[in-house]
């Protein structure tokens, strides 16, 4: 139990230790300047001392106890006390000793009674710290089939055969890691693994992304001391297209530039490998290696070593980053000087149902699974040769081969829906259904806000309202919204009289509904707010002067006539912007927006032709919804990407963050021409923003497209309403 403090003994009034180090120190590799000194102990087992200074204060002791709860409990791996009775303010160095991982550090503070012992019923005050001790550098291992680089040090180059590219491979560390894939510094990719030193926290991971000749892929991967992969995997790649084979010639004439040489006698044949990628640009070879008779060709040696009958036949295969693979065959006669190319034996390949030929020695690319997958199993791969491999997995026609798909039992697909009362009172339960199942929606039991009744359903990425009873399909995760009408005026008395949070009968002996309602500003039509529907007043200048992009608003929750944004509302309904999202008549101004919804009022912002994109790029995507072109617009422009895992998340509501991401990455595409302005950006909460999208923030706070709060902090979290979404388009210049 923690010890008591007698705050009797004495009041805290100034501090009575002062320590060298932070509050959670990150410790490791050598840029410690000797800070941290490891050393064993009496078992060989490694332990690390670090140097605390400590500046104390005359008439007390301080005892500092250093655990390690991950690796020795509640034991004690140091502890060790320090007096001072004798000056004004003494310094002490404490070596404390840690271990790999998160060591708990605590200081006991006494004050001292004359002695040089520290007693319990002295303890006036305690401190702690976290010591985290990470020497070990992120595991990265690729798969060679996705990734295959050139370096000459500081230069790095990716070759990639067709666009999108899969980039497989499995990362970790014991310690927690950040990872980030950016191509042309748009995000594609990222996560942040939590660890504790003890489990192994690798995990495979698979990126799909639309690449272009010349794109430029930085990547990061690094622990919390930020200790990134080890093996000379460089942090930025240039990526280059090339599904073009090398080109193998072998003659007796010398026309090309350092060719290589193959002596018999007094003469020589010249052999040239060459490397092409897509549009007759220059390629990079990776390999070549030359065969005669079926040896290994040593170019020290003549020819002649190695012919039968004056005869020597020389194999070549070469290969290019891209991992295309040539293979030519040729026949030498030594005695007539003459050279015949050998046709190269056809190997067999049947998969998908399908059977393709390709020459001995040479490359073959697994393809898609185009089959049938059987009910409650999931395709996971190819078998070749006994070995599961993925799609896009390369390897070499040897023989004649039947590949077959590797199915596994997968586990019944959930999904979740909710119920949003949208201004409305009450609560409908949630319900967790099987992927594709129908549903009947259920009966209207939300109160519906004064002067409203209910009109219909809203199923998420459909405007069409629905009945109850009507019967739908769920594919994914959803919220189904209850939409409201403005009352009749000739409503009949049976309705007016049906039980409300109005009208509902009361108790004399306690409060009535009616006056919890008026407490609560329910009965004048205010809705009780969400955390992201308060007022969001924004600093951004150095001057400390407050603008306001976004007020609160006070209105109906379906109607916008007194809404702080109707300017901005009607405007973009007007546009179209918000077809198939809201109307005039049921806007929902501060219902959040959906990530889905923001592309398309984009894409309709850019008057992109919706009719041009048909892909479908994600496999959460409906292609019969409003939004499907506008995502697949997005997408094939990099303005957005999705999570990794094939899934866009279409109904996921859009945090802050994300519209800086999404804006930044329309920018490049399609120029704003708002006026930049030079201020100084800085947000208490800065942490808080994912590293991928910090830029993307700077560069719309300083267009003016947001801001932050009142208080400094931007929120990058918080939800984006329609209102709001609205106005920041009505700002775009």
């Amino acid at each position: 139990m923690p010890k008591e403090i007698n705050d009797s003994v004495e009041k805290k009034q100034k501090p009575k230790l002062l320590t060298s180090q932070k509050s959670i120190i990150e410790l490791g590799k050598a840029e410690l300047g000797g800070e941290l000194k490891e050393k064993r102990d009496e078992n060989g087992k490694v332990y690390y001392l670090v140097k605390d200074e400590l500046r104390i204060s005359k008439g007390y002791g301080v005892r500092v106890i250093s655990r390690n709860p991950g690796k020795t409990g509640l034991d004690a791996n140091y502890r060790e006390d320090f007096i001072n009775n004798d000056e004004d303010l003494k310094v002490f160095d404490a070596n404390i000793r840690g271990l790999d991982g998160f060591n708990v550090i605590r200081y006991e503070i006494y004050k001292l009674d004359g002695s040089e012992e520290l007693k319990e019923e002295n303890l006036v005050e305690e401190m702690g710290k976290c010591l985290y001790i990470d020497r070990d550098g992120v595991q990265l291992d690729m798969d060679q089939d996705t990734f295959n680089p050139y370096s000459d040090g500081g230069k790095g180059e990716l070759y990639v055969r067709k666009s999108p590219h899969t980039l497989r491979g499995r990362i970790g560390d014991k310690g927690g890691f950040n990872w980030h894939l950016r191509i042309n510094e748009s995000m594609v990719d990222q996560y942040l693994i939590y660890g504790d030193l003890k489990s192994d926290n690798s995990k495979d991971f698979e990126v799909t992304f639309d690449v272009r000749d010349n794109d430029v892929m930085d990547w990061s991967a690094k622990d919390y001391k930020l200790n990134g992969p080890e093996g000379g995997i460089l942090s930025q790649y240039r990526i280059y297209l090339d599904n073009v084979k090398p080109e193998i010639k072998l003659s007796m004439d010398d026309n090309s530039d350092n060719p290589i040489t193959l002596n018999y006698g007094d003469k020589k044949v010249y052999l040239k490998v060459t490397d092409k990628r897509d549009k007759d640009k220059p390629g990079r070879i990776e390999s070549s290696k030359i065969y005669a008779n079926g040896i290994d060709f040593d170019q020290s040696k003549d020819l002649k070593d190695y012919a039968k009958d004056g005869k020597v036949e020389i194999k070549v295969v070469a290969s290019d980053y891209a991992r295309n693979t040539s293979v030519k065959i040729y026949s030498i006669d030594l005695n007539s000087d003459t050279i015949t190319e050998v046709e190269n034996k056809d190997i067999r390949i049947k998969v998908n149902g399908e059977e393709v030929h390709v020459k001995e020695g040479e490359d073959f690319v697994l393809p898609e699974f185009n089959g049938q997958e059987e009910k409650g199993k999931k395709f996971i791969g190819w078998n070749v040769r006994g070995i599961n491999q993925k799609p896009g997995h390369i390897f070499i026609g040897q023989e004649d081969i039947e590949i077959t798909p590797n199915f596994e039992e997968v586990s019944q697909i959930r999904h979740r829906v909710e119920f949003e009362s949208n201004g409305g009172s009450g609560r409908i339960p949630d319900i967790n259904v099987g992927d594709k199942e129908e549903i009947r929606l259920p009966e209207n039991t939300f109160t519906a806000p004064n002067g409203k009744v209910f009109d219909g359903w809203i199923v998420s990425g459909n405007r069409d309202k629905k009945k109850p009873g009507d019967k739908i399909i769920i594919a994914s995760d959803i919220t189904i919204t209850a939409s409201w009408k403005d009352m009749d005026k000739d409503e009949s008395e049976e309705d007016k009289n049906r039980p409300s949070d109005e009208n509902r009968p009361s108790d004399k002996n306690k409060p009535s509904d009616n006056s919890i309602e008026r407490e609560d500003n329910r009965d004048k039509g205010i809705p009780r707010r969400r955390s992201h529907e308060k007022t969001s007043k924004v600093v951004t200048s150095s001057n400390g002067k407050s603008t306001s992009i976004f007020s609160s608003n006070k209105s109906n929750p379906t109607s916008i006539e007194n809404h702080w944004a109707k300017k901005a509302i009607i405007s973009a309904v007007d546009k179209n912007y918000f077809k198939d999202i809201a109307d005039l008549d049921n806007f929902m101004p501060d219902k959040s927006l959906t990530r889905a919804e923001f592309v398309t009022i984009l894409g309709r912002l850019a008057n992109v032709d919706a009719s041009k994109y048909k892909d479908k790029v994600f496999d959460d995507i409906d292609a019969n919804k409003y939004y499907s072109p506008y995502i697949d617009w997005a997408y094939k422009n990099k303005i957005a990407s999705g999570f990794g895992d094939g899934r866009f998340m279409p109904d996921k509501e859009l945090s802050r963050e994300e519209m800086c991401a999404f804006l930044s990455r329309f920018n490049k595409v399609h120029k704003i021409n708002n006026k930049e302005e030079n201020i100084n950006i800085s947000f208490k909460d800065e942490k808080n923003i994912s590293d991928w999208a910090k830029e993307s923030v700077r560069e719309m706070v300083r267009l003016g497209l947001i801001k932050g709060m009142d208080d400094g902090n931007f929120m990058p979290k918080e939800k984006l309403t329609r209102a709001q979404i609205a106005q920041v388009v009505f700002e775009i210049k």
